[in-house]
């Protein structure tokens, strides 16, 4: 069944790295983007309005009115397949309990389209989930992710391409490695110092600092470090009496805007 009303509706049903599989399968068949782009613009769409839409270019050439109608027919289908095989390889992901974040979805469904021996178009994936974990800086998956790419590359014999990824998964392990030595220490401490202990609460603070600066590119290490600075600094100001009329109350705003950055940032994804 391809009526056009079930194709809208399986459209809109589609989650957001559904919709993106989507757009990548079409993106070089440009009828397809505009019946997409017709369904998704117009509340209600009638069959001949939409003939009208995708081919006016075709009807302005006085292509037979029957001929579109059976391409039309024969679009809705390709489009109605594309979105089943979406729908059917998505669903099919069984990942574990703990990874349900989107783009772990997306990673263990890589993994599949490897094990079917498919290694080129899982490798257009990851290089494609490369740059959206590249882009919120999620160190604990885009590490996993470039071992994949590696994997394929090499089964794919592109051995120039290899030595290329080889020291971008290097860089991105480094960082990893440098968001989970953090980490470490930020709970190490905060279990055997407090804040009053000034001394070795600096010196921690003082490592997570060489830790941003070892890796200046980093927005996510720099607002952990700026949070932890923060964090310690209101309370001295709290514990300070002659300092406490002096209080910023926009501290505390900054010290939660630190807080959503990092959220934002997917500090919290799973490894």
């Amino acid at each position: 069944m391809n009526s056009i009303s079930y194709l809208k509706n399986k459209i809109s049903g589609l989650t957001g790295p559904q919709k993106e599989m989507l757009h990548a399968e079409i993106k070089n068949a440009p009828k397809q983007l505009l019946l997409i782009n017709t369904l998704t613009q117009s509340a209600s769409l009638q069959t001949h309005t939409a003939i009208e839409q995708i081919y006016s270019p075709e009807l302005k050439k006085k292509v037979e009115y029957s001929i579109l109608q059976n391409r039309f027919y024969k679009l809705k289908k390709k489009l109605g397949e594309v979105i089943t095989s979406i729908e059917k390889n998505s669903s099919s992901v069984e990942p574990p309990e703990n990874a349900m974040q989107e783009w772990e979805l997306e990673y263990y469904k890589c993994r599949k389209i490897i094990r079917l021996g498919n290694y080129l178009a899982a490798l257009e994936r990851l290089n494609y989930l490369e740059k959206k974990l590249k882009h919120i800086e999620a160190y604990e998956l885009l590490h996993r992710a470039n071992t994949l790419q590696l994997y394929c590359i090499s089964r794919l014999g592109k051995m120039t391409e290899l030595a290329q990824k080889l020291k971008v998964y290097e860089k991105h392990l480094e960082l990893f490695m440098a968001v989970k030595k953090g980490e470490l220490d930020e709970v190490n401490s905060k279990t055997t110092i407090s804040f009053s202990d000034l001394k070795a609460y600096t010196n921690f603070l003082n490592r997570q600092k060489r830790t941003w600066l070892a890796h200046k590119h980093s927005n996510r290490l720099k607002l952990k470090y700026n949070y932890l600075k923060l964090e310690f600094d209101n309370f001295l100001n709290s514990t300070n009496a002659k300092k406490k009329s002096k209080y910023k109350k926009s501290d505390l705003h900054y010290r939660w805007n630190y807080r959503r950055q990092l959220q934002h940032l997917h500090v919290q994804l799973l490894s």
